[in-house]
């Protein structure tokens, strides 16, 4: 199937005219050395670039998301990428379960070329994701949150707009706000407790590095999110149930994670697809769509029955 992609992750014109020039780190290497065999493997779909999910059951296309220097592969169906994840975690039985988590710390650090400060009060952080996404928080529990709990900060993402900034410190104080040009991870590492929506990469390094995590994404947007196949199998508090989902998940060959220490990329790519189409052709519609106002009763007036 040819590509159609608009747009690939190794064209750097595309990253500057998506975030701005000079702000992503160098870590994409490893993840472009992947796509490289992503794209030379016959795929049964077209492929796109990190595009959000759209589409129902009978998907037509696939997508992918460079994270961790490694590439995330999906279905433009938010429900079957979750089936296929849940899948793997709830049924699947993996008879190697490999320590993903420490792999994923070993090489941690930031997505975007940032500046390492330190605030020693932050241990409580609530991650919020950049001005282009602030919507998909759940507003009125983050507003809850920051009411009553005084030590929890905000850490704004490297792409917060100045009006934004400027909101959020009149709301909720300017000394509540660690600041977006500031190393996300190196707060990540000095916290205890960690809050975020599911398209951050945050919260799947807050699980793997064992600290206390929770979901803070609005209930109505969070199946469109990145990583939302796997934050959904956390629970908030439960440390090394949310470690075990990311090694089980990680470990299996058809789970659509593809990271730079797998052996094997282009097996993992190919079963991703056997298991993603094998659940598109279960749930390919056999009803036609109906057009129910074409199907309308009309009520028949007195004088348009003709008597006998």
């Amino acid at each position: 199937m040819q590509q159609i992609n608009v747009s690939f992750l190794k064209d750097v014109h595309s990253s500057e005219k998506r975030i701005g020039h000079n702000i992503r780190s160098d870590r994409t290497k490893t993840s472009i050395d992947i796509e490289k065999t992503l794209l030379n493997t016959p795929t049964p779909l077209p492929l796109t670039f990190d595009i959000r999910p759209i589409h129902e059951y009978y998907f037509s296309e696939y997508t992918y998301h460079d994270v961790f220097g490694g590439i995330l592969l999906c279905t433009m169906s938010p429900e079957i990428s979750a089936r296929v994840v849940d899948h793997v975690f709830q049924v699947e039985e993996i008879k190697d379960i490999q320590d993903h988590c420490s792999k994923l710390t070993d090489l941690i650090f930031d997505k975007y070329n940032l500046e390492e400060t330190e605030n020693k009060r932050a241990k409580k952080i609530l991650f919020l994701p950049g001005s282009n996404l602030l919507n998909a928080i759940d507003k009125e529990l983050v507003e809850r949150m920051m009411f009553n709990d005084d030590e929890l900060f905000l850490k704004l993402h490297p792409i917060t707009g100045e009006e934004a900034c400027r909101n959020l410190g009149i709301k909720y104080g300017y000394h509540r706000l660690l600041g977006p040009k500031e190393s996300g991870i190196a707060y990540l590492k000095q916290s205890d407790e960690i809050y975020t929506t599911a398209n951050s990469e945050i919260g799947i390094y807050a699980a793997a590095l064992g600290k206390k995590f929770a979901d803070v994404t609005s209930f109505e947007c969070m199946a469109c999110l990145t990583y939302w196949t796997i934050t959904r199998l956390f629970i908030p508090g439960r440390i090394e149930h949310n470690k075990q989902v990311i090694n089980k998940v990680l470990s299996s060959v058809g789970s659509g994670w593809l990271m730079p220490w797998m052996p094997n990329i282009e097996d993992r790519i190919k079963e991703y697809y056997k298991r993603s189409m094998g659940l598109r052709a279960f749930f390919k519609p056999i009803a036609p769509k109906v057009n129910y106002q074409r199907l309308r009763t009309v009520p028949i007036k007195k004088d348009d029955v003709k008597k006998e």
